[in-house]
């Protein structure tokens, strides 16, 4: 019943990707190409940015996976995502924002569940934690995972404000994940990110009408209880727990950033294992909760140490295509729907080959050419 994390994708400030190796400049903060999805240009203006975002988000997550999108038409393929309600939904729209989840499986061929999670703060975890529970029940073969960050609220109210307790967080973005349960993921050669081993959802049971013990203030001992449960189902203890994210707005985003590779390993201060440290394996913690919301917490280890399928094939075809340091040229393949979107991602493209002169050209011929 572990969940395997194959695919990712993110849009936050100054973030458009999850390494982020290009920035994105401030005038194309809505450059939705609707042509590409098959919509017209009359629906998008209709979708909202939140609907588009998703779609986009998906698509790059689905890639990243090295998941050709249009294969999974008539899949088994679920769609679960976290937001909150928000403005630019006009009454006129045929769509509200409730049917994010259905409309994006709708639009993309999928055939699997689908659920808008509205549940405060604690939103995108929620639908990470739905998404696992079909995982393990049948329901779907693999699930896209999305969160939306929240409106701007000035003066909110709450533990993690800060000492004034005011806090302003701006809706700018959003994350994608892909699950399949870890057995499948690893049969297909899948590239493993991380592994969810435990999730669950619980209630304060504590805070009254008015607040009870105070807006915002944690009920330590159902907390605690919810915390234990979880842990306890994904066999990992207090002391097998490394990395906590106790607080986050967006667990999407917290989830992301703690997937070993991606942050977690960097964050932990540099220090030598401790004795009976060697060998184990690094375990995060992820909660989010908050009055608006139930508390939601998700445990992820990290993905398991044997070379995927998928990354010894690449490395194969990079010492396959140069033997001897024999120079054979290879295709970079790009694409657009337009020229403006072909010259767009061969920007892109010359870009990212910028940031990543490591880049082993094989690999990336290869992805370029049969994961897009």
């Amino acid at each position: 019943h572990r969940i395997a994390v194959v695919g990712l994708s993110c849009r936050l400030p100054k973030a458009p990707d999850p390494d982020a190796p290009w920035r994105l400049p401030d005038d194309a903060a809505d450059a939705f190409d609707p042509a590409f999805f098959g919509i017209s240009p009359r629906e998008a203006a209709s979708m909202g940015p939140r609907r588009r975002l998703v779609l986009e988000l998906c698509w790059e997550a689905l890639e990243h996976a090295g998941i050709v999108p249009g294969s999974l038409r008539g899949a088994r393929v679920g769609v679960f995502v976290g937001a909150v309600r928000d403005g630019h939904a006009a009454p006129s729209y045929q769509h509200g924002p409730e049917t994010i989840g259905h409309r994006t499986g709708g639009l993309l061929g999928l055939r699997g569940p689908s659920a808008t999670v509205y549940a405060g703060r604690s939103s995108s975890l929620v639908a990470v934690h739905l998404a696992c529970e079909s995982l393990r029940g049948g329901e779907c073969d693999a699930a896209l995972v999305g969160g939306l960050g929240p409106e701007p609220v000035p003066g909110a109210a709450g533990p993690a404000a800060g000492a004034r307790g005011r806090a302003a967080v701006r809706c700018e973005g959003g994350g994608v994940v892909v699950l399949k349960p870890l057995a499948r993921a690893l049969a297909d050669g899948d590239r493993v990110l991380g592994v969810i081993t435990g999730s669950g959802v619980g209630e304060d049971g504590g805070v009254g009408e008015d607040g009870g013990t105070g807006q915002g203030a944690p009920v330590g001992e159902s907390r605690e209880e919810a915390l234990r449960r979880v842990r306890e189902r994904a066999g990992a203890g207090p002391r097998g727990v490394r990395y906590v994210e106790p607080h986050g707005a967006v667990g999407i985003t917290d989830l992301i950033g703690a997937l070993p590779g991606l942050g977690t390993d960097r964050r932990e201060p540099a220090r030598p294992p401790r004795s009976g440290e060697s060998g184990r394996r690094l375990v995060v913690g992820l909660g989010s909760g908050g009055t608006d919301g139930p508390d939601c917490h998700v445990v992820l280890e990290e993905a398991p140490r044997t070379a995927p399928a998928a990354d010894a094939r690449a490395a194969g075809a990079d010492g396959a295509a140069r033997p001897d340091g024999a120079a054979h040229p290879l295709p970079y393949t790009v694409s657009g729907t337009t020229p403006e979107a072909l010259r767009a991602q061969a920007r892109r493209l010359l870009g990212w080959l910028g940031e990543h002169s490591g880049a082993r050209p094989g690999a990336l011929s290869r992805a370029l050419a049969t994961t897009r």
